[in-house]
């Protein structure tokens, strides 16, 4: 049995939660290479952190924790599940964040009342097809593995909401994911895609999709049939222009379209009156539409590292504009100097020019 000071203390503060009768425990950030066995006495615990640690396993008695629905093991380095979480029954949120998981056991699929799955920062280069029985699961999140693909199964989890892929190396993306049609919450950012499909319109309860830092130049017109699409993040593509269609997303209120190589805006993009937020920095754009004066609801503007030379009459009708950037582009000296005053005085200037 380790005795060092750190797991004395961990020891402890076990001890103290059996006395007062705790639901949650925090021992997390405490240096441990090895949990007390006393931890399955814990009989109601509901809660248990046991993050940024040194553990590698975990002791058989902490499947007695009969209660548990949340437990934290981020941050430790356990290579491969403990099979005492398999006694979990309860458990709800699990949280492994880059513990050095190579796999993901079968038997994962026995937590049926699993919500919250959290993967992230790990090696894993497949998922079992078990992981469909989580009929419960709304929330998975396995950025930053070596994933290509997804198992066909995943199509049974009609209860996910929010599925996060970035940082794999998706090439293509795997149609099964079209079926997951109560999805509100997509990020398939940092990947290797090259094409997004028509298909994305069957996930019509999407409210946040983000694609940014992949390879794409362009995006299906089909896009605008999601229309109750909220946040949107194409940046860091090779896109060269938008489709008209994005102007039916008229619930859109955050849009990123910096890195990338659009040289216009659609003037369809002004239909988009509920717009909060509109980063369109680095681009090649020389002109803004007319319609940008649209945005009445706008409140950040970012234009940085385009090709601008001024601005439509309409631009000084953005009202509501808190933030307005527009460094590194190569507008008229007159034009800058009322830029370089603020936004109230380059607006004056652009209204009576």
């Amino acid at each position: 049995m380790d005795t060092s000071e750190n797991y004395c203390k961990a020891q402890q503060k076990i001890e103290d939660a059996l006395r007062d009768g705790r639901r949650w425990l925090y021992l997390s950030k405490l240096g441990l290479s090895e949990l007390p066995e006393s931890i399955g006495e814990l009989q109601s615990l509901q809660g248990l952190d046991l993050g940024r640690n040194q553990l590698t396993t975990l002791p058989e008695s902490i499947g007695k924790l009969k209660q548990l629905q949340t437990l934290f093991l981020d941050d430790n380095t356990l290579n491969t599940l403990p099979e005492s979480i398999f006694k979990l029954h309860d458990l709800q949120n699990l949280m492994l964040d880059r513990v050095q998981l190579t796999t993901l056991p079968e038997w994962v699929g026995a937590l049926q009342k699993m919500k919250r799955l959290c993967l992230p920062g790990n090696r894993l280069t497949s998922l079992p097809e078990s992981i469909s029985e989580l009929q419960e699961l709304q929330c998975l999140d396995i950025s930053y593995n070596h994933l290509s693909l997804l198992p066909d199964s995943i199509s049974m989890m009609q209860g996910l909401k929010k599925l996060t892929f970035s940082g794999n190396q998706l090439t293509t993306l795997p149609r099964v994911i079209f079926q997951l049609r109560n999805l509100q919450a997509l990020d398939l950012s940092d990947n290797r895609l090259s094409e997004l499909p028509e298909a994305i319109s069957d996930l019509q309860n999407m409210k946040e999709l983000s694609i940014g830092r992949n390879q794409l130049n362009m995006i299906p017109e089909s896009l605008g049939q999601l229309r109750k699409l909220e946040v949107l993040m194409l940046n860091h593509n090779k896109l060269t222009l938008l489709p008209e269609s994005i102007s039916q997303l008229q619930r859109l209120k955050t849009l990123y379209l910096n890195d990338n190589q659009l040289t216009s805006l659609p003037d369809s993009i002004g239909d988009l009156r509920d717009m909060r937020y509109l980063d369109s920095a680095s681009n090649q754009l020389t002109v803004l539409p007319e319609s940008i004066g649209q945005f009445q609801n706008l409140e950040t503007l970012i234009l940085d590292g385009n090709q601008l030379t001024s601005f439509p009459k309409a631009f000084s009708q953005l009202q509501y504009v808190e933030e307005l950037f527009c460094f590194d582009n190569p507008l008229t000296p007159e034009l800058q100097a009322a830029y370089d005053q603020g936004i109230e005085a380059l607006f004056d200037h652009i209204q009576a020019s």
